[in-house]
């Protein structure tokens, strides 16, 4: 299921939800969204897993936050759910910074065939100069990721790049010559691909797949 029909699945179940509030009697819309909310980010983060190649870290939280606040709703969790949910947060946030090793101020200069980002309420700056680029993922909360590869090449079979921003912002700047597919799920948030080779279909020419999410951000990739 591509993110549109994702988007257009969550419409439909709000706008369904508000007819059974006007016309069922005893039907709460108040009650049903107050209780059932978490339920949108369970789809957004499941259906951005299932069409991807790996798993991608942004979407992997959409999921667990979005189940965690779906059974404290429906008061399915123990009293101390919370202050273990949060630690746990904390704990695994910070393995990934240690493991992506890119939370980084500044400009950067790297040359690695595969990159994980990172940015909760921080920026990175990275210019990737690899030759032999085949992806990897970025994920932004109240911050940003700006990586540069116009000076990298993508690997023979091409690249795949997985972004979510969640009230942040993530640029990705790639060479004029690239041929760029994007596929994007933006929920009050914005996913443009303003790249020159986007359209371009040339025989055995490696392709930069990037699929985004935008929740109250945007995501950019563009020459």
């Amino acid at each position: 299921m591509s993110g549109r029909n994702v988007l257009a699945f969550i419409l439909i179940l709000i706008g369904s939800v508000i007819l059974l509030n006007l016309f069922v009697d005893g039907f709460t819309l108040g009650a049903v969204f107050s209780t059932y909310w978490p339920v949108i980010l369970i789809l957004i983060g499941g259906m951005t897993l299932l069409r991807t190649h790996s798993v991608p870290f942004g979407s992997l939280i959409l999921l667990l936050v979005g189940a965690y606040f779906l059974l404290r709703n429906l008061g399915q969790l123990p009293d101390n759910a919370t202050g273990i949910f949060w630690a746990v947060a904390l704990i695994v946030a910070g393995l990934w910074i240690i493991v992506s090793r890119k939370v980084v101020k500044g400009k950067t200069s790297i040359d690695e065939e595969q990159t994980s980002y990172f940015a909760l309420m921080s920026g990175t700056d990275t210019r990737n100069i690899s030759q032999n680029y085949k992806g990897g993922s970025a994920f932004a909360m109240m911050g940003g990721v700006d990586l540069d590869l116009r000076d990298a090449q993508l690997s023979e079979k091409g690249a795949y790049l997985d972004c979510t921003a969640i009230m942040g912002g993530i640029e990705i700047r790639v060479p004029e010559d690239w041929v760029v597919h994007s596929s994007s799920l933006p929920l009050l948030g914005s996913c443009e691909n303003h790249t020159k080779g986007k359209s371009i279909e040339g025989e055995n020419k490696p392709v930069l797949k990037v699929q985004c999410t935008a929740i109250m951000g945007g995501i950019e990739i563009r020459n």
